[in-house]
């Protein structure tokens, strides 16, 4: 993942008891490396598949999700 403020927090908060979800993140990255950077840093027991709905289409986030 490249450094920015989002990756910041996440390695922030990576060692403490909490989840992560991609909700609007694919939205604004749609980059399945950065995903894949997400699930190999916090491993798929701590990151949770979220949408924003009614934000966002459950159906078009997966979609993103799985390119």
């Amino acid at each position: 993942m490249k450094p920015n403020g989002r990756s910041e927090a996440l390695d922030y908060l990576l060692p403490r008891r909490c989840w992560a979800d991609t909700s609007s993140t694919l939205g604004m990255k749609n980059d399945s490396e950065y995903v894949h950077g997400l699930v190999k840093k916090w491993g798929t027991e701590r990151l949770l598949f979220g949408t924003d709905f009614p934000m966002w289409d459950h159906a078009e986030e997966l979609e993103r999700f799985n390119a």
